[in-house]
């Protein structure tokens, strides 16, 4: 009785193993865009975080979040969603405020096509920081 009580326990203990190495930090969603870490940060390239939205936060679950520069009053509250079609990225949120960005460099890239947001300027660049650095 011991010994299969044994057997047992070293095939959970192999299984709990091999499926617990085979999890991986990186999130595909269904349109193939992969999130390499949650929460996965994209910073403002090349201009000045001052004066233009200084940051993109992506969340696992679909949530996101658009920064606001220092020098703004205006304070969007809660989290938007995310959603991508193809190389789009189309951040939400529920007061009406939207931002589109065109996905490239495998995912590294954001620039930003448009958007319902002060602080913001069509064809700033976005790239992604990992957040180990």
């Amino acid at each position: 009785m011991k010994k299969h009580i044994y057997i047992l326990l070293f095939i959970l203990i192999i299984f709990i193993t091999i499926t617990g190495c085979n999890a991986s930090n990186v999130t595909e969603n269904k349109e193939g865009f992969i999130l390499r870490e949650t929460p996965q940060t994209y910073v403002l390239a090349g201009e000045d975080s001052m004066m233009l939205m200084p940051t993109v936060t992506l969340f696992e679950n679909g949530n996101a979040q658009l920064s606001q520069p220092m020098i703004s009053s205006y304070y969007l509250e809660g989290t938007g969603h995310y959603e991508v079609n193809g190389d789009a990225l189309t951040i939400t949120y529920d007061n009406m405020i939207s931002a589109e960005f065109a996905i490239s460099d495998d995912g590294d890239t954001l620039t930003l096509k448009s958007a319902d947001l002060n602080f913001t300027k069509s064809g700033s660049v976005y790239q992604y920081r990992s957040n180990t650095n």
